[in-house]
């Protein structure tokens, strides 16, 4: 039951997916299908991961919140693993509190803003690994600001807006990540439009 709510997401998420997230998402599907473990962490050769990211934007839309990434010496987005828990909304929120101290955001949608596979090698993690990150869109509640809570995993935060965004991934691109902006800036302009 719990798997048929994610793949339920993937269902109505599929028609609004770009062309190669199409087959990052039927691989994922075919994933979670074929595994009642799906959303544990294993860590093992050719491990599989579920996680969830947000990416927080300000009420107007016009900044997000990206995080240096220790780890992958990269500007991320709040995010990890799912760890057994199949709510992937659940996920996301959660990992954004732990990372940021930002409680009771909401998502701006209830489906993913994207959904892209990251491979890892043994250098980064130890062992060749995937993660399937589904990546959704929350807004900064009011009043709130965001704080590195995990200085071990997070060593800077910054507010940037998707031009500056762009240039910030220009030195030091990570895969997916120019496609998550200029979605955001997609749903911003629909936003501005309403």
């Amino acid at each position: 039951m719990q798997r048929r709510l994610f793949l339920d997401l993937l269902d109505r998420y599929q028609d609004l997916a770009l062309a190669d997230e199409r087959m990052v998402i039927e691989e994922l599907r075919e994933f979670v299908t074929e595994n009642i473990d799906c959303f544990e962490r294993k860590k093992m050769e050719g491990a599989r991961h579920i996680a969830a990211s947000v990416l927080l934007v300000t009420p107007n839309f016009k900044k997000a919140l990206f995080l240096w990434h220790a780890k992958i010496q990269r500007w991320t987005q709040p995010g990890g693993h799912a760890d057994g828990n199949p709510d992937i909304h659940a996920v996301a929120l959660k990992e954004l509190e732990e990372e940021t101290g930002i409680k009771n955001a909401r998502l701006a949608s209830d489906l993913p803003l994207d959904i892209h596979r990251f491979d890892y090698v043994p250098e980064v993690y130890g062992y060749n690994k995937s993660i399937y990150n589904i990546f959704f869109l929350a807004v900064l509640p009011d009043n709130q600001e965001p704080k590195i809570m995990e200085p071990d995993k997070c060593s800077g935060l910054r507010w940037a807006t998707p031009e500056d965004a762009l240039d910030m991934i220009k030195t030091i691109p990570h895969e997916g990540t120019e496609t998550l902006i200029r979605k955001w800036l997609a749903f911003a302009e629909r936003f501005a439009g309403k």
